[in-house]
């Protein structure tokens, strides 16, 4: 086979292009994270925009000023109200950890099978679990420069977003670009109701949580409420991961309240597996649980806690796009909507 000078100078082109690209992976997933937070934001700029002060109905520009307002508002409130006793609390729980892993394994030991149970295993466990999680936050503050970055690109492609995206699909043949334009709207609307609504999941899940601790009496209810809401988001293991420290806890304080957690936690799936997710999520597409596991290790792995937060939106984007593409249908037959 010969080769061509076009093809060599593809291959060159292709190389030096994936060169690029690795070498400004940082800059490409900062604005990759952004047209997705722009995604799932333009929808609430949207209903900003349909009020009306008497005759002035305010454009796209004031209604991101207006979204930006109230999320400065509920950050701040959220910083002053809930971030101290969460931090409070996770300090108290981390210097206490030695003295409770002792009285946790004391109960563990007397239940059936729990002799073999050793303090020195439990404190390693959570001393790597509390190591792991500083981490992430220090990260997280040290890319503070980043957020602003990301914050002010948002902004502007929610404010302008829409045009620079039609003249990129002006490259695409004429043919191909209204298809893509539709399955891409459709992967837009996908992604923002996917999110939204595992965002309610988290919510209501951290919301029970925190009314049933605090019935209970469990310790540092507020952080154990909060870590449950979080990793909800992972399907299927991510309940029972936020599960994990709330049965440490109850274990250090007595042995009925570690049952009640557990039986807290049984009910709680089984109503949330029946009512409360089939509802939630009525107006959503699921994707495969396996596909968002995939996709959180890839991005957690590329890209840290930014590449975790877009791993999702992009797995749903992936999927639309093989759905449309890949998937063979019978003729005349749509895509899922």
């Amino acid at each position: 086979m010969t080769l061509r000078r076009s093809d060599i100078l593809f291959a060159l082109s292709l190389a030096a292009a994936i060169t690029l690209a690795w070498l400004l992976r940082q800059a490409l997933l900062l604005i990759y994270a952004s047209v997705i937070l722009a995604i799932v934001l333009t929808p609430a700029v949207d209903k900003l925009r349909a009020w009306r002060l008497g005759r002035w109905q305010p454009g796209r520009g004031a209604g991101v000023l207006a979204l930006i307002l109230l999320v400065t508002i509920a950050a701040a409130a959220l910083a002053v109200l809930a971030v101290p006793p969460l931090v409070r609390e996770a300090r108290t729980m981390a210097a206490e950890w030695p003295r409770r892993a002792q009285e946790l394994a004391a109960t563990l030991h007397r239940l059936p099978g729990g002799t073999g149970v050793r303090v020195a295993d439990l404190q390693n466990s959570v001393a790597n679990l509390f190591s792991t999680a500083s981490t992430a936050v220090q990260g997280l503050g040290s890319s503070l420069a980043a957020l602003l970055t990301l914050a002010l690109l948002t902004a502007y492609f929610i404010a302008d977003g829409r045009r620079p995206f039609l003249w990129a699909l002006r490259i695409v043949r004429p043919h191909v670009a209204p298809r893509l334009l539709a399955t891409l709207d459709r992967a837009e609307q996908r992604i923002s109701r996917w999110i939204f609504g595992q965002l309610l999941l988290m919510f209501i899940l951290a919301s029970v949580d925190l009314v049933v601790y605090g019935l209970l009496g469990i310790h540092y209810t507020l952080a154990l409420s909060v870590f449950a809401g979080l990793m909800n988001v992972v399907p299927v293991i991510g309940p029972l991961i936020g599960l994990v420290p709330a049965v440490l806890v109850a274990g250090t304080q007595s042995g009925a309240k570690l049952m009640a957690v557990l039986l807290f936690y049984g009910v709680y799936q089984q109503i949330d597996n029946s009512y409360i997710t089939p509802r939630v999520m009525r107006a959503t597409v699921q994707i495969t649980p396996v596909a968002v596991i995939v996709a959180l290790i890839i991005g957690a792995e590329l890209g840290g806690i930014l590449g975790a937060l877009v791993a999702i939106p992009t797995a749903v984007l992936v999927e639309v796009l093989i759905e449309e593409y890949v998937v063979a249908r019978p003729p005349g037959q749509a895509a899922p909507a």
